[in-house]
């Protein structure tokens, strides 16, 4: 079993090698994460000038939905199938000592609430932004990153 600090380096490592090699192969790509205190955020400016030095383009997404509605999700089965947080006690604890501050990210391009839309509209209007913002040709990398 790996420590918790040789875990959060094979992962961000695996991180900048999927930036890095996707826009390398000018592929189009989507991120998700939800941010927490154990991700340098030096890591995210890594990842993001990987994919620009190479010609491409990060759109960045941001995913919003109430307290309520975390804490509601938290507890769909899809959750546990991956191995995810799933337990809404165990989210709040950690969320009071501070395991999901983080510094801002850049500047969305598109905010979506996304307890306003069924998931399939939510993911057209995440197309619809990305199309507006960059063109049809243009689309080369895309970061998606969920923001609570």
């Amino acid at each position: 079993m790996l420590s918790q600090t040789a875990e959060y380096a094979l992962r961000a490592a695996v991180w900048r090698t999927a930036f890095s090699e996707a826009a390398a192969a000018g592929q189009s790509f989507i991120f998700t994460f939800h941010p927490e205190a154990s991700v340098a955020r030096s890591l995210v400016n890594e990842m993001i000038e990987s994919v620009e030095s190479r010609g491409g383009t990060v759109i960045f997404v941001e995913l919003k939905c109430s307290p309520a509605t975390i804490l509601a999700r938290l507890q769909e089965n899809s959750r546990t199938r991956f191995g995810k947080l799933a337990d809404p006690a165990l989210y709040q604890e950690l969320e009071k000592k501070g395991a999901f501050d983080f510094p801002a990210l850049p500047l969305a391009h598109v905010t979506v609430h996304t307890e306003e839309m069924p998931p399939r509209d939510a993911a057209c209007a995440i197309h619809d932004a990305v199309r507006a913002f960059v063109g049809d040709d243009a689309l080369k990398t895309i970061h998606r990153v969920g923001n609570r």
